[in-house]
């Protein structure tokens, strides 16, 4: 999207570009102080490539990002004893040298 400002007796534009990733999550890319419409046309371009591709990634989730997720999820759908008791089982069961390893790799 391409928006028009004054700033100092000087039209310029800006350009605001967003696009949703695999996770839903928002990802987007700003410009400002463009000073001719040609210009923020191309960035405007560049941007919405650049975005594209970075959204058809897929996200590469470590154990310990996985296991934080599920904890998050399961502290909004059960009793803060059950998330104690994931969490118990978790650190007695799964050794920390799990945390950096990719879900992939396990």
């Amino acid at each position: 999207m391409i928006k028009t400002y004054m700033k100092d007796d000087k039209k310029l534009y800006e350009v605001y570009v967003a696009e949703r990733d695999l996770n839903k999550r928002l990802i987007s890319r700003r410009k400002r102080g463009i000073s001719s419409e040609r210009e923020a046309r191309q960035i405007e371009f560049n941007f919405k490539t650049e975005l594209k591709l970075t959204a058809q990634q897929k996200p590469i989730l470590t154990w310990a990002s996985w296991k934080v997720e599920v904890l998050k999820r399961v502290k909004m759908k059960f009793k803060n004893a059950t998330l104690q008791n994931y969490e118990s089982y978790l650190k007695k069961w799964v050794p920390p040298s799990w945390d950096p390893l990719q879900l992939t790799e396990l």
